[in-house]
């Protein structure tokens, strides 16, 4: 679920920015996002191949307030 909050501020689920970026030629390497004062890594790709931490998926809350800071990381095919 997508959702804009006042103006501008903006909150995207991840699959939204995945599947934006990958068909424009972009390859993810990881995606992870900032929970208190540490980061939960959901997906790793390790030399072409994509490992998914599905316990670290779960444990993403709904959208309360202002939702996570995702981390993306991805690589120009």
């Amino acid at each position: 679920m997508n959702k804009v909050c006042f103006n501008a501020h903006r909150v995207y689920h991840p699959d939204t920015i995945i599947q934006t970026l990958v068909p424009e030629g972009f390859e993810i390497l990881e995606f992870s996002y900032i929970y208190g004062f540490d980061t939960a890594v959901c997906l790793k790709n390790i030399e072409g191949k994509i490992y998914i931490n599905q316990n670290n998926l779960n444990q993403i809350p709904e959208y309360q307030n202002w939702g996570l800071t995702g981390l993306f990381e991805f690589r120009k095919l």
